[in-house]
């Protein structure tokens, strides 16, 4: 039951920026899967044998010699449209939109922010016209200190990109999946362009 369970419903994918990871997805659909296959029995005992197999599948990866680490990773789901809401009038729902009733949507505003990374292409960030910004790599010269080196002094910035004008990379050019920077930003500033997803967008989707 649990061979079968788990190879109709695990799909092991390689993680988005860590390459040398392998997520094993859907495993609340192997533990519902094992369940229904189970013709006998209460509940509870069906759910103590969908308990058992997590485990000796778990256990099959983790004994395998190419195997180093095991372990669970919590799937994050963000909600930009409650985001949006409660900073702008401290509700969930569309009503909270203070802001923008008052005409106040970022325009000729350039907002900062420093935080785990930037995914550009998403769609908040997206330019179909220009193209992905070129970031800026900072790298602090051999016996500078921070005083002599401000990243912002040579960092390049382009105002006609539709949202991103300038990215300093201080480690990578990416943000891990689910990346906080990104959400940030989109709660900031993010808009999806040619789009009626308006919901979505961030609190000064006019900003840059």
């Amino acid at each position: 039951i649990c061979g079968a369970a788990a190879s109709e419903t695990l799909a092991p994918v390689l993680h988005e920026q860590e390459r040398n990871h392998i997520i094993l997805d859907n495993w609340p659909d192997f533990l519902d899967r094992v369940q229904e296959k189970v013709a006998y029995g209460t509940d509870a005992s069906k759910r103590k044998l969908a308990e058992a197999c997590s485990l000796s599948t778990l256990a099959f990866f983790a004994t395998r010699h190419e195997v180093c680490h095991v372990s669970f990773e919590e799937r994050i789901h963000y909600h930009l449209t409650a985001s949006t809401g409660t900073v702008q009038g401290g509700g969930r729902d569309a009503a909270y939109r203070v802001f923008w009733d008052n005409g106040i949507r970022g325009e000729n505003q350039v907002v900062a922010i420093a935080d785990s990374g930037l995914d550009i292409f998403h769609c908040h960030f997206r330019d179909d016209v220009n193209g992905p910004l070129q970031p800026t790599t900072c790298i602090k010269p051999p016996g500078a200190r921070s005083t002599q080196h401000r990243c912002r002094d040579v960092a390049t910035w382009d105002n006609s990109q539709r949202k991103v004008i300038q990215y300093v990379n201080y480690s990578d050019f990416e943000d891990r999946a689910n990346g906080h920077g990104t959400h940030v930003a989109s709660c900031a500033a993010g808009s999806v362009s040619d789009s009626d997803l308006t919901e979505y967008d961030g609190v000064a989707p006019f900003a840059k």
